[in-house]
């Protein structure tokens, strides 16, 4: 009987030759590997499966096939005469078959230089079953290196696909090389193969992050960087830059803006004793040059900036090749405020007092300036009107209390319209606009609206408000302008309590 594995082979793929031979023919076998045996049946056995073999055949010797199947892969079969007592059945012949490939062209080939240091190539190889080597060799070219094939320092070929080179490696990396011809042989028992690549060495290196960064200047709404690029400095050919940055007040925080150049200004630094403090020129060949970067446009003052500078080989293609980022975090220098907070024509409140009806209280309010437009230190709200004293001098008169949203002015005349102007305010100065505001008198102004009511729905801050005008409130003509203006606040108090961030709508 023959079996493959542990299992019994069909006997239609077995043939008896004569009264001592027989043969096990399995076309189009898979690749794989398999232990194919014979067994001798003892007589017992042999009555019991009659029905499986000739009952004229009391012998048989295992026979491998020497003809090759033909669905384009080979058979290996080794043959080891022995016999084994396998319980009622004598093992005469063991045969571990190999069906499998000529070596097949190595795939997904690259290699990769880290920070123009080491160099290490990867590839991967097709499945075979039967024991297959490669081993990678290259040459430089040169005069004569073009003549010489240079091998991996070790067996990893061998063993793992790779192969890896630096400055301490036998044999070591050869850096000034823009060009290396490689090529990875396979060998099996049933071929050999060959892979050729030309690879491009100088469009194929990662840079290490940039390092030694600092913010030499910087103004309002620019920062000059410096960096080094270490061992990439004596690079030969250009290199590219891409630098990155974001505020603390950009709303993605994920967006970041970006400045891809390779105009950077390259500085050496010379002894204290020398009379010119940098020297400037278009490439670095030394190893303390410095790279020189003027960010420009920065949109906010007074803002904590990221940074993140990348470089990559001018050769080189694709994002994969950008080195790590090396990062600075600065702030920019402060500016007065960029604006006045917005207020419109309607947003006072006056409130004549009980006790003396010739006295008002006046409130001023406006949309808050948000945080990103104060540009500095120390921001505040200014607010005031100006009078004239009877020598036709002028007097400014700032308000009693001053908050986040509104002002307060006590004990004003009703009889008296007021101009009042705003300004914003930080450690650097006021802005450079302001906003104005005019309160007429209590004879001059028009009535407030009445009954108004609020209607709170379901959905999260959706409102409803209603009001009507007074009986005495006159309105102006269809051609003339009629309009509300309306103020909102998060509060959780209602009026007459005031609140710190007023909207206008």
């Amino acid at each position: 009987m023959f079996y493959k594995n542990a299992e019994i082979v069909p006997k239609q793929y077995v043939t008896i030759v004569n009264a001592t031979a027989a043969q096990l023919r399995i076309p189009n076998l898979p690749a794989g590997q398999d232990t194919y045996y014979c067994t001798l049946l003892l007589d017992y056995e042999h009555r019991k499966n009659e029905s499986h073999g000739n009952s004229g055949v009391d012998i048989m010797q295992s026979y491998v096939s020497s003809t090759l199947p033909t669905v384009g892969h080979d058979v290996i079969g080794s043959n080891t005469n022995r016999s084994q007592q396998l319980g009622s059945q004598v093992g005469v012949c063991f045969n571990r078959v190999y069906v499998g490939y000529k070596p097949a062209i190595v795939k997904n080939f690259t290699c990769i230089s880290k920070n123009w240091v080491n160099l290490r190539c990867n590839w991967s190889v097709s499945e075979n079953p039967i024991k297959t080597t490669y081993t990678l060799i290259f040459r430089l070219p040169s005069r004569t290196g073009g003549r010489i094939f240079i091998k991996c320092p070790t067996d990893s070929d061998v063993r793992e696909n790779y192969c890896y080179w630096d400055f301490n490696t036998t044999p070591m990396y050869r850096q000034p090389y823009e060009f290396y011809n490689f090529r990875i042989n396979g060998q099996n028992v049933l071929g050999n193969s060959s892979s050729f690549f030309n690879f491009h060495h100088y469009a194929n290196i990662i840079p290490a992050s940039p390092i030694n960064i600092t913010v030499v200047d910087k103004t309002e709404s620019s920062a000059m960087l410096r960096w080094s690029v270490g061992p990439m400095t004596n690079f030969p050919r250009e290199l590219i830059y891409k630098i990155e940055y974001k505020s603390q007040w950009d709303s993605n925080p994920e967006d970041w803006h970006s400045v891809i150049t390779s105009d950077v200004m390259c500085i050496m630094s010379l002894p204290s004793n020398q009379t010119n403090s940098a020297l400037y020129s278009t490439t670095c060949k030394e190893n303390d040059y410095y790279y020189y970067f003027n960010v420009t446009d920065l949109k906010y003052p007074s803002a904590h900036y990221d940074f993140r500078i990348y470089v990559r080989s001018s050769l080189a293609r694709g994002e994969d090749k950008w080195s790590p980022p090396g990062n600075i975090t600065m702030k920019t220098k402060p500016s007065i405020p960029r604006r006045p907070p917005r207020i419109d024509i309607g947003s006072f409140e006056s409130i004549t007092s009980l006790i003396d009806k010739s006295k008002r209280n006046i409130y001023i309010y406006w949309q808050e300036v948000d945080n990103s437009e104060k540009c500095g230190d120390s921001f505040e709200y200014r607010v005031y009107y100006t009078s004239t004293t009877k020598q036709n001098e002028s007097t400014i008169h700032y308000s009693n209390e001053v908050y986040d949203s509104y002002a307060k002015f006590q004990e004003l005349s009703t009889s008296v319209g007021y101009n009042f102007i705003v300004y914003s305010s930080n450690k650097e100065g006021l802005s450079a606009e302001f906003s104005t505001i005019y309160v007429p008198s209590e004879s001059q102004g028009i009535e407030k609206p009445i009954l108004l009511t609020k209607m709170a729905f379901d959905e999260k801050g959706v409102f409803e408000l209603s009001w009507k005008n007074s009986g005495t409130m006159k309105l102006f003509t269809s051609s003339e302008l009629n309009y509300y203006t309306l103020f909102w606040c998060d509060n959780v108090n209602h009026h007459p309590y005031q609140c710190n961030v007023r909207k206008l709508i």
